[in-house]
């Protein structure tokens, strides 16, 4: 655990310094994340980057584990981490700032910049940055041995029918944010990346942010992570630029925090129909309203916390875990000196192998097929046909805990050798065919 108190970061371009808000002594700050995050790092499920801070100062900064655990590399500030669904509030940025210079309005009609895009004339710029497009998210199984380009996202996303009206809805939307990636390109005559770095990366200082690349160097990249049974297992390399403008960028703590202090400061986010901005949600935490996004993608999980008050809440992580929502908000509690809850240490149970094949097979809901697999003497549960699990750790005879995820599943009603019920919160699932 390495910590970089008051750490100072390079000038903002064009940003003035604002006093720090009534808060909790830097001191008390990180006793208060120490005590929270020790049961986390017994249990082995945060590697990454906590940062708190305000306009002025850094608070608490401490990077956690390895950015590469096989070759012993360890996170440093340098290090970058996909960002995910954080890429939405770039491009929402972008947008504003294209209608702010008159290029496009929010209620321009998508058939204004892509003619051809089904249904172009039904659906807005706002309807696409407030998810209400009813645009479907692409198919994405084939990401892991392909390159999608944001042409072919676009030919994919038009493929499917949309799922309601547009404005008649709300659905959280990847593909809307992929159109409107395309629609940045159109508009701007460069790049997504090209603008987002001449627009934002370049005048804030954010020299280690950028869209994903394949053929770029490894070096200060940190690798994705699952949990397995015997600690951190690196997922696959993959080309997620089929995310493009839903969650396609790599960032530092240190640039993320930039970005805070900017959304924070800057006026371009006014410019909605909505009172909070597009590419965020509300966040509340006892009165202390302000803004945030979450994202998780395959090995990477990450949050932005931006409130009124000044307070930025910045979490990075290179290992998937279930709770990294509620972990955000704890944070946030955290830097407002309010109670918190602290995480248990995790008690797991030995099965004897011989009992594995009671678990393994075929479960079906209303909501789709999973897998419970044995591997390697280990249960892990895979859904469809995606092709990396979830390790699901013993508790007890009964009952397991998806490491990557939230919840616990309960095993019941054995018949013949074999369970045949699976829940897993309110979701239940029968068995349909045993492991061949």
């Amino acid at each position: 655990m390495r910590r970089f108190a008051l750490f100072a970061l390079a000038p903002l371009a064009a940003t003035a310094t604002l006093p720090c808000p009534a808060r909790a002594q830097s001191s008390d700050i990180a006793e208060r994340v120490d005590r929270f995050t020790a049961p986390l790092l017994e249990n082995g499920d945060l590697s990454g980057a906590i940062l708190i801070g305000t306009p002025d100062s850094i608070l608490f900064l401490t990077m956690y584990g390895m950015a590469d655990y096989e070759r012993s590399n360890p996170n440093t500030l340098d290090t970058r981490f996909l960002t995910a669904s954080v890429t939405k509030t770039f491009t929402a940025a972008a947008i504003a700032l294209l209608q702010e210079e008159g290029a496009l309005s929010f209620q321009d009609s998508l058939s204004r910049f892509i003619p051809d895009f089904p249904r172009g004339d039904d659906i807005t710029i706002e309807h696409l940055l407030a998810h209400m497009s009813g645009a479907d998210n692409p198919d994405y199984l084939d990401s892991f041995d392909n390159r999608i380009t944001l042409e072919g996202l676009l030919a994919r996303i038009a493929a499917k029918p949309l799922l309601f009206d547009p404005g008649s809805n709300n659905r959280y939307s990847n593909a809307g944010y992929n159109i409107l990636a395309n629609v940045i390109e159109r508009v701007s005559g460069i790049t997504y990346e090209g603008f987002l770095r001449e627009r934002f990366f370049d005048p804030l200082g954010m020299t280690r942010s950028g869209h994903f690349d394949l053929a770029e160097t490894a070096e200060y990249q940190a690798k994705g992570y699952i949990p397995g049974p015997s600690g951190p297992q690196p997922v696959p390399w993959y080309d997620i630029t089929f995310s493009t403008g839903s969650g396609s960028l790599w960032s530092t703590v240190g640039d993320l925090y930039r970005w805070g202090i900017a959304i924070h400061q800057d006026s371009f986010y006014q410019l909605g129909a909505q009172w909070w901005p597009f590419g965020w949600g509300k966040v509340d935490i006892e009165g202390h309203a302000g803004v945030w996004q979450t994202g998780a993608t395959t090995g990477f999980m990450s949050s932005l916390t931006v409130f009124d008050e000044g307070v930025i809440v910045v979490l990075l992580m290179n290992q998937e875990a279930g709770p990294w929502v509620p972990w955000t908000r704890t944070l946030g509690r955290i830097a407002w000196g309010l109670p918190f809850e602290t995480s248990e240490w995790r008690e797991t149970v030995t099965l004897d192998a011989g009992t594995l094949d009671a678990y393994t097979g075929m479960y079906e809901s209303g909501d789709g097929n999973v897998h419970v697999r044995n591997e390697a003497d280990h249960l892990w549960l895979y859904f469809g046909d995606w092709p990396l699990g979830k390790y699901i750790a013993p508790l007890s005879l009964t009952e397991f805990t998806p490491l990557s995820d939230i919840g616990t599943i309960t095993f019941g009603m054995e018949r013949n050798g074999l369970f045949q019920e699976m829940t897993w919160g309110d979701r239940s699932y029968s068995r349909v065919r045993s492991e061949e």
